[in-house]
């Protein structure tokens, strides 16, 4: 499916389109995979040319030092991901974003936010794995439960690793181990996830509903606990809330919570929107959300009722 990517700028005053055809050499040089590339300066005109036979060049005329244009790349784009496959646009926008330094202004747009969540991409830490066939069935076979909203469909996934027969059990359900500050926290969604990672996952290596203050050092027990609340706090809009007491909970203003939040934004969100098919929809919500369990180092081991302490 073709796109047009549009781009807008307007120079820093100390710098000219020479600057920008030396950082278009420069990236050919450093990257092997640009090495059919050649770079053209004609006047204020500055022209790629991939060397592909059949891409069209990417030209940036500079006016006055300002720069609008727009280009269509020959590429495919995969609306179930929104992936952008190795190739030479994907070493374009890599290239662009080299550009961002020399410009006062410097805007970059299209249909589907691939620039956007390209340049994110290249920030994040956290990688959306491919789901396994299991995993593929489970998805489909709780679609076909009626669960049909991203909210809905995680609630169907937590109640079914605790056991439980229907996710109305799940407030009754709420194991009292964990941090009181989640039973305060006037959104219920908290200490049902809470008792979903204590029951039935193991962190850093120890089964959450193991640690005990008298036996495990305090680093450990804390640093899972920023665990549990960094993956509450990062994966809450899923379900479509948010608090409004954040700063009163420590774990959340974090670098975890940064990431996951940069990726719910710019890579699950449009990713989630391109999918007219409710079914397709939720095997983008499971991607995001066991690579956001699995970013944090949580692995599932089973569900056991911790014993009360």
């Amino acid at each position: 499916m073709g796109f047009t990517l549009t781009y807008e700028g307007k120079l820093r005053w100390t710098k000219q389109p020479e600057q920008i055809y030396d950082k278009m050499c420069t990236y050919i040089a450093k990257h092997k995979a640009a090495s059919r590339w050649s770079a053209t300066l004609l006047h204020d005109t500055v022209m790629l040319d991939f060397g592909n036979g059949h891409s069209e060049p990417f030209v940036m005329e500079f006016h006055d030092g300002y720069v609008f244009g727009s280009y269509t790349p020959d590429v495919p784009v995969n609306l179930e991901r929104l992936e952008i496959q190795k190739g030479d646009f994907r070493n374009l926008l890599s290239l662009l974003m080299t550009f961002q330094k020399s410009f006062q202004v410097w805007h970059i747009k299209d249909p589907y936010g691939l620039y956007q969540a390209y340049s994110v991409y290249k920030q994040l830490r956290i990688k959306v794995r491919d789901l396994t066939d299991a995993e593929y069935r489970r998805v489909f076979r709780i679609h076909r439960n009626g669960y049909k909203t991203p909210d809905a469909f995680l609630l169907a996934v937590i109640t079914e690793d605790l056991g439980l027969s229907d996710c109305s059990e799940l407030e009754l359900h709420l194991n009292p181990n964990i941090d009181r500050e989640l039973f305060r926290c006037p959104i219920r969604l908290y200490p049902i996830l809470a008792t979903w990672l204590y029951e039935t996952a193991s962190c850093r290596g120890f089964r959450v509903s193991e640690l005990n203050p008298e036996v495990h050092p305090a680093h450990v027990i804390s640093d899972v606990d920023a665990d549990v609340k960094s993956f509450i706090f990062g994966i809450e809009h899923f379900f479509s809330v948010t608090s409004e007491k954040f700063g009163t909970i420590p774990g959340y203003l974090n670098e975890a919570v940064n990431q996951i939040r940069m990726l719910y934004e710019y890579i699950y969100l449009p990713a989630l929107h391109a999918q007219y098919d409710t079914a397709m929809q939720m095997l983008v919500v499971y991607r995001h959300f066991v690579s956001i369990y699995e970013y944090l180092g949580f692995t599932f081991v089973g569900s056991k009722t911790p014993v009360i302490v």
